[in-house]
């Protein structure tokens, strides 16, 4: 089953910087290294004052001559920010100190829960450990 939403909103900024959907540049992101970010989760840092997206770093771009669906796995989770309410987003790297057992891990559809009472975040996300690809599949 697949669900699509058409939202029309407007978010304004507390400096009064005006977000307006409808009108919002297409994409909003684009992975910088291979242009394959999906499943992304956006939350919002009250610390530095910006949003953040966490998403799956597919491996889109020079992918093609890699065999079967290989340009899947192996991903990390890559990081973006925004100051100004999403118009612009900047690159932050992918999430470091995930690795925590030997071998190509594939990490996919990161969530960030934030606790009600304290505002701590805990993320969720599936992990593959340690990918052996079979290059007949």
């Amino acid at each position: 089953m697949c669900l699509s939403l058409v939202c029309n909103f407007q978010v304004r900024s507390t400096t009064g910087a005006k977000f307006d959907v409808a009108r919002a540049p297409a994409p909003l992101w684009r992975d910088p290294l291979y242009d394959g970010a999906a499943d992304p989760t956006v939350v919002w840092d009250d610390a530095k004052r910006e949003w953040r997206v966490f998403y799956t770093q597919r491996r889109a771009k020079g992918s093609e001559d890699l065999p079967g669906v290989s340009w899947a796995y192996g991903t990390a989770i890559g990081m973006a920010t925004s100051s100004d309410f999403g118009v612009t987003w900047r690159y932050q790297g992918t999430c470091q100190g995930l690795d925590f057992e030997a071998g190509l891990n594939t990490f996919w559809a990161p969530d960030v829960v934030r606790g009600l009472n304290d505002g701590t975040c805990t993320t969720v996300l599936n992990i593959i450990l340690q990918l052996a690809y079979n290059s007949q599949t």
